[in-house]
């Protein structure tokens, strides 16, 4: 819609402005809609190629770019790849798997920060995010309940927080 109201404008203003300076002498409506006609001709190809290049673009966002709070640090990384974040004070883990390896980046960045930023992602400690795509198991049933993941690494799972992972993974999959 806003792609149809600048051609519109542009159009209108070219016409008055070719009438007032250049004594335009076809006033008529035909020559405007005339003119309206070339335009969107003219406009269409820049704002199709625009079109192209943003969706492009998107496609290329199923990655995950975690951000230190100072700006300085960024972390990009596939979804599918990211096990969890663990909490550190005003420091992120986060923790990725590397064929069968699993590695840890420290971040500046507070860990409510990245839930608020990464919605998908699922509280289940007051130290921890998980991330859906990556679990393998969860054992509710132990009096420690825990999150497991591929390469022996597991989470531990708050009594607070069952409610809420039981909750997300049901609306995930």
């Amino acid at each position: 819609l806003w792609v149809v109201w600048e051609v519109f404008s542009a159009a209108s203003v070219t016409f008055i402005l070719f009438d007032y300076f250049w004594n335009f002498t076809e006033t008529s409506l035909y020559a405007y809609f005339l003119l309206l006609g070339e335009m969107t001709s003219v406009l269409i190809v820049p704002f199709i190629l625009h079109f192209m290049v943003e969706s492009r673009s998107k496609i290329g966002n199923d990655k995950m770019v975690f951000t230190s709070s100072n700006g300085k640090e960024t972390v990009t990384i596939l979804p599918n790849k990211m096990l969890y974040l663990k909490s550190d004070d005003n420091y992120i883990n986060v923790v990725i798997l590397t064929g069968n390896e699993v590695k840890s980046m420290l971040l500046r960045k507070k860990l409510s920060d990245a839930e608020k930023e990464f919605p998908k992602l699922i509280r289940v400690h007051r130290s921890y995010l998980i991330n859906p795509l990556t679990i393998l198991r969860v054992d509710l049933k132990s009096k420690a309940a825990r999150v497991y993941f591929e390469a022996n690494e597991s989470v531990p799972i708050s009594n607070s927080f069952v409610t809420n992972l039981e909750e997300k993974l049901i609306h995930h999959k």
